[in-house]
């Protein structure tokens, strides 16, 4: 499993290239995406095909963890010749969220599907992701991240 650091900076940027969180996991041919925060789409995007990810896993409700889940959608719908989807593993209220900022219900439906995250485990593409409630806000996650035997892996 390689990770790769898309974004890293606080939920405000002062300073150019100041990203909000996406770290971008890739194992073989298959990659996800640990949050798609401000600002980050463009670099995901520069390094896998966005329509390819298996997931992206979405810790949290904090804007600068899911915000740039909004290009995502646009380039799956607007960019490709045949439109595409992607999974979203995120909170319960993700796609409700997103309707609202655009006060448009259905806007996330078109392109995203969101599984919520509930504790346990779950498989997704070569990954298996192992949730845990966290205390941060209503509905925070964290996730151990492994492949193949699961001998090594991530926790976010």
């Amino acid at each position: 499993m390689r990770l790769t650091v898309v974004g890293a900076g606080p939920a405000y940027g002062d300073q150019p290239g100041m990203l909000g969180a996406c770290y971008l996991l890739e194992s073989r041919d298959e990659a996800m995406a640990l949050d798609l925060g401000h600002g980050a789409f463009a670099g995901l995007a520069s390094r896998v095909a966005p329509e390819a990810l298996v997931t992206v896993f979405v810790s949290h409700l904090h804007p600068d963890h899911f915000v740039d889940l909004v290009p995502l959608r646009h380039w799956l719908r607007y960019h490709l010749p045949v439109p595409g989807r992607v999974r979203v593993d995120g909170p319960a209220d993700l796609a409700k969220r997103l309707d609202a900022l655009h006060g448009e219900p259905g806007f996330t439906a078109v392109a995203l599907d969101v599984e919520p995250l509930v504790a346990g485990t779950r498989a997704v593409g070569p990954f298996t992701l192992e949730l845990a409630r966290v205390r941060h806000t209503a509905d925070s996650f964290a996730v151990r991240v492994t492949c193949g035997d699961g001998a090594a892996g991530l926790v976010y």
